[in-house]
């Protein structure tokens, strides 16, 4: 049991002064107390305390990938060109590469604001298509990064079997993702068992309606816990839209609705082409809309209708980082934001910042399967603000997130923003420095050489 006092702490009422929060030996929050002194044996906080951001969608391997790709191919470039780069740097990786990857992406992670990562993870099998002797290795791989650098992870295995709508047969370049029924479920309730629920969630994820029917989607419900995370990518592009009414007549939206109970356990990513009654027919439902603004910029997939933040019923959201192209809550809120003024010609479409942080803050906890913010029954989970940042020592608190988010001056990825971050109650940022960052980096930039002189 350790205690922790703070002079500023972001509570989900708002900012409060002088804050001691006692953290069990497991990580959970069990008292949360405001206007109070500090004890002797508290251990005392040098900045502004919020709680740490849950990154609600990412893909792990693909932050070897940024950079790559930024050029055209043809007159009509696009997701679907990128994709078919994205293949060919993936039939380079061993599990032991994703784990150096992973490690990196998730040091990153911790740097920019984000304590905990939805893992949606769909390269299973080895560089032939067939699987390892062990068919969790990739799992593996991705669970032990996330462990070592000391992030919380609900790992979402993906489940992929057809190239497209109708059962079509998988493309070669995708036999590292396709398993059936039978091995996506032995690999499902074999991770479960490892799962702790603390540091380590399992999810899981049919890729997308695409990839899995609906006699896939029927039997992988009746398997699965009540309040197991389920993430699924839906109308993130317009030919995806277009080939499902080609084929049954129903936007993705309307034929996942039609066909399964879609709850508050489930996450739509990226969702960007909602009509009206789809979004209706989402809040109704309490699922979480998982919004990626870095990557559905860079992939040009478009931007969400302003009525999903409608001020007195919002829709519930959470960020993610995805491809990360950019791996920064902040900048995620930033551009959400800014994306809502360029569509409308207004400004503070959604809300301010420290109404962005919390919504995505409950949103992102919703999704991954735990409780989050700073209160009692919560995750221990928080990053304490550089109280001596130039340009943050003489702002008022109230417009901390503010500058914060919509300052690029000062965002997490750029500058000393955040300077601890803990998680589960352990400290595992001091001074934005990881123990292992070193030998963390270092390792990940040898690698990411010998495989680029590959390609």
């Amino acid at each position: 049991m350790n205690s922790y006092y703070v002079q500023k702490a972001l509570l989900p009422s708002g900012w409060t002064d002088n804050v001691r929060l006692v953290v069990s030996t497991d990580g959970e929050i069990t008292s949360v107390l405001a206007d109070t002194k500090a004890e002797e044996s508290d251990i005392q906080l040098a900045g502004p305390m919020i709680p740490g951001m849950p990154n609600c969608h990412s893909h792990a391997f693909q932050r070897a990938f940024a950079g790559l790709s930024e050029y055209r191919t043809s007159t009509n470039d696009s997701f679907w060109s990128w994709r078919q780069l994205m293949y060919q740097f993936l039939d380079k990786l061993t599990p032991e590469d994703c784990y150096i990857i992973a490690r990196q992406l998730y040091l990153e992670m911790l740097k920019t604001g984000y304590t905990s990562v939805g893992e949606f993870h769909y390269l299973h099998n080895d560089i032939n298509g067939s699987q390892f002797d062990n068919p969790a290795a990739m799992s593996h791989a991705l669970i032990q990064a996330a462990k070592d650098v000391g992030i919380r992870m609900t790992l979402l295995p993906v489940w992929y079997r057809y190239a497209g709508f109708g059962k079509q047969k998988p493309d070669e370049a995708q036999r590292r993702f396709i398993l059936d029924q039978d091995q996506y479920f032995e690999l499902i309730h074999g991770l479960s068992n490892e799962a702790d629920n603390n540091d380590f969630i399992i999810g899981v994820a049919p890729h997308s309606l695409r990839a899995v029917d609906l006699e896939d989607l029927t039997s992988l419900e009746s398997k699965l816990n009540p309040g197991t995370p389920k993430h699924i990518h839906i109308s993130e592009q317009k030919a995806e839209v277009v080939q499902c009414l080609e084929y049954v007549n129903q936007t993705p939206i309307e034929y996942l609705y039609n066909s399964v109970d879609v709850n508050d356990s489930w996450t739509l990513i990226h969702a960007t082409h909602l009509t009206d009654s789809e979004l209706n027919a989402v809040k109704k439902s309490r699922s979480v809309i998982g919004i990626c603004p870095t990557t559905e910029a860079n992939l040009g997939d478009g931007i969400l209708p302003c009525n999903v933040f409608d001020e007195d019923n919002p829709a519930i959201w959470s960020i993610g980082s995805d491809s990360h192209i950019s791996v920064d809550a902040f900048e995620e809120l930033r551009l959400l934001e800014y994306g809502q003024r360029l569509s409308t010609h207004g400004r503070a479409c959604i809300g301010n910042g420290e109404w962005l942080w919390q919504q995505a803050i409950s949103g992102g906890c919703q999704s991954l399967g735990y409780s989050g913010q700073l209160k009692a029954g919560a995750r221990a989970d928080w990053l304490v603000i550089n109280k001596d940042h130039v340009a943050l020592n003489t702002m008022p608190i109230e417009q901390l997130l503010d500058a914060a988010i919509f300052s690029n001056r000062i965002s997490a990825g750029s500058t000393n923003l955040v300077s601890e971050v803990y998680v589960n109650g352990q400290r595992q940022l001091h001074e934005q420095v990881h123990a292992d960052e070193q030998s963390i980096s270092n390792q990940f930039q040898s690698r990411l050489k010998e495989i680029l002189c590959t390609l």
